[in-house]
C-alpha cells in the first residue's frame, strides 16, 4: 500500500471542515459586526464610533447637527458618537442579534451581513416589558477601509 505524500496530506487537512466541538472561525466582516453590536449592547459609544466608515461618519455628523438644532435639550444624546449607540430615536442597533450574524454576500471590499432583529410584541399592559419578542431579519452593510471592515449606513 502506498503512503501519500506529506505535502498533499497537508494540503487536505488545510481544506477539512473544523472538527466537531471545534469552533469555526467567523469571516473578518462577520466578526466587525459582532464587535460593533456588542460595542452598542455595552454601551461603549467611542468603540462603536470606530466600526462606522468615513463616509457614514460624515453622515451622522450631518444628522446629529440636524437633530441638535431641532432639540437642543437632547444635545448630548444627539451627539454623533451616541446618536447610533445611545437608545435614541434612531437606535436601530439595539434590537439586533450579534449571535445571529452570518454572511451573506461578499464582493470584493463590499460584504453584507445577515442577522435577526427582535422586536417586542405582546405587551399586556402598556409601557411595561414585553411578554414574547418576534424575529425579524435585517442586514448590515460594510465596506473594507484601510483593511478592516467598517459599517456602511444605506
Amino acid at each position: 500500500m502506498r503512503s501519500f505524500p506529506a505535502a498533499l496530506l497537508v494540503a487536505l487537512t488545510a481544506f477539512a471542515p473544523p472538527a466537531a466541538g471545534q469552533p469555526q472561525r467567523p469571516d473578518a466582516a462577520v466578526a466587525a459586526a459582532q464587535n460593533f453590536l456588542a460595542a452598542v449592547r455595552r454601551g461603549d459609544c467611542n468603540k462603536a464610533w470606530s466600526y462606522f466608515s468615513a463616509a457614514t461618519q460624515i453622515y451622522i455628523e450631518q444628522k446629529s447637527q440636524e437633530m441638535i438644532r431641532s432639540a437642543p435639550y437632547y444635545a448630548d444624546s444627539f451627539s454623533p458618537r451616541n446618536l447610533y449607540c445611545k437608545p435614541t430615536s434612531v437606535h436601530r442597533f439595539h434590537g439586533y442579534d450579534p449571535k445571529s450574524a452570518r454572511l451573506h454576500a461578499k464582493d470584493g471590499a463590499n460584504a453584507v451581513v445577515a442577522l435577526d432583529r427582535h422586536e417586542g410584541a405582546g405587551f399586556r399592559l402598556p409601557g411595561f416589558f414585553p411578554t414574547r419578542t418576534e424575529i425579524f431579519p435585517a442586514e448590515l452593510q460594510l465596506v473594507q477601509e484601510s483593511g478592516a471592515w467598517k459599517i456602511v449606513l444605506p
